[in-house]
């Protein structure tokens, strides 16, 4: 099974430093595309601030985090994944379209704790979605 793994996950495990988080990126490998790390780049000051880590240790986590993650480039998925992805996402995160193509692209799952992307698109008829606790 292919797991595209969502951002929310990444700062999840960042703001938290579970154990699970531990548990998942040991026992799995994900695909997301490249977007992901300028989203987590974007907001690593807001992370900082709202976790107990410091910038070094989430450097050292997320440099943990992205060993396990096959990144793909956006510009590689097909016209036609991005259109589906767009069809199911414009109404509710624009900012979900990468993942969600890829999704398509690779036939896997998406791995989100977006509960109002998860909503959304189950709602669509779009079931090629996962939670953390499926997987734990």
């Amino acid at each position: 099974m292919k797991i595209v793994i969502d951002t929310n996950i990444i700062f999840s495990s960042l703001l938290s430093s579970n154990e699970k988080y531990l548990k998942l990126f040991n026992n799995y490998s994900f695909y997301a595309p490249n977007y992901l790390i300028y989203e987590i780049f974007k907001y690593k000051s807001k992370i900082s601030k709202f976790s107990n880590l410091q910038l070094r240790e989430i450097d050292e986590f997320f440099s943990f985090i992205v060993k396990r993650i096959n990144f793909k480039n956006e510009i590689d998925l097909s016209v036609l994944s991005l259109k589906q992805a767009y069809e199911l996402c414009y109404d509710i995160d624009k900012n979900d379209i990468a993942f969600v193509a890829l999704t398509i692209e690779l036939n896997g799952v998406l791995l989100t704790g977006d509960k109002k992307l998860y909503n959304g698109l189950k709602n669509k008829g779009f079931d090629k979605l996962i939670k953390m606790e499926d997987l734990l």
